[in-house]
């Protein structure tokens, strides 16, 4: 991928939604071989040109390719929505918030409506367009085709003088980074996931409850130990109630207001503030 933000979502329709031949187009052209793959319920670690008896040799790749097959045979029709699309192009890493309608076949008059957070871990590289018998094609070959040099943008010929003759000079190849997917994770909220497990809504009821009792539990345990809490802080005015860490570093950070703060584990006999 040139530009994920603006390209990730034909790559997931082709996937969630496409025949088995689109679904193996797609991964072999924006997945690595050994792509990675997690998901609550699988996990495909990333390896590459394994033998295996009467299979040959595979990767990981093959193996996510397999889960996309069942996946679109356990739910042939699914839909689905990309809410929204984040990059960090820091960390190379893609991050889709979407949520999708899937039916089970196999359980009549019952489809799952969960939401997900889709994480991509990107790997850039250059590619290059190559020519039968491999090496680079020329200028010609390129122009004839209608593509760059390489994935990049195409430079004119340049021509240069020596007496009274010319000579055709070809421009170099100038590459262009491209984005593969090295790792795919797909993150459900407990609520979200059980869906698939217990249907018509009784995993999510169930989770959901257990979930509100655990949030009872936690303000019961703070109103508890408040008095606890308010002298080992002094107040409040500590921000933490374990020993002080004699090795750790004195360092200053500033906030993104201009306050600055000192990282250290505070003592709940001091009462010094890290803000100042």
């Amino acid at each position: 991928m040139e530009k994920p933000t603006a390209e990730i979502e034909s790559v997931v329709r082709a996937l969630a939604q496409g025949s088995p031949n689109e679904q193996r187009d797609a991964l072999e052209t924006y997945f690595l071989p050994d792509a990675e793959f997690v998901h609550p319920f699988c996990r495909v670690p990333a390896f590459s040109h394994l033998r295996l008896p009467f299979l040959g040799t595979i990767n990981s790749r093959d193996l996510i390719h397999s889960i996309f097959q069942w996946y679109r045979f356990m739910s042939p029709r699914i839909d689905l929505t990309i809410d929204s699309i984040l990059m960090d192009e820091n960390k190379k890493t893609l991050y889709l918030a979407m949520h999708q309608r899937f039916a089970l076949w196999i359980i009549p008059f019952y489809a799952a409506r969960v939401h997900m957070v889709t994480v991509l871990h990107l790997a850039e590289e250059q590619e290059r367009i190559l020519v039968p018998g491999g090496g680079l094609p020329s200028y010609a070959q390129a122009a004839a085709s209608r593509q760059p040099l390489l994935s990049g943008s195409r430079k004119d010929p340049a021509v240069t003088f020596d007496g009274n003759s010319a000579t055709h000079v070809e421009p170099e190849p100038q590459p262009r980074k491209k984005y593969y997917i090295a790792k795919q994770e797909d993150l459900y909220q407990v609520s979200e996931w059980i869906k698939f497990l217990v249907p018509f809504g009784i995993g999510n009821a169930m989770v959901s409850g257990y979930m509100l009792l655990v949030t009872m539990f936690c303000v019961m345990g703070s109103l508890v130990t408040l008095p606890i809490v308010y002298i080992a802080t002094a107040g409040g005015q500590t921000g933490n109630v374990a020993p002080p860490n004699k090795g750790l570093k004195q360092d200053k950070g500033r906030f993104a207001g201009g306050a600055t703060w000192t990282p250290r584990v505070f003592s709940p006999l001091s009462s010094a503030v890290g803000l100042h």
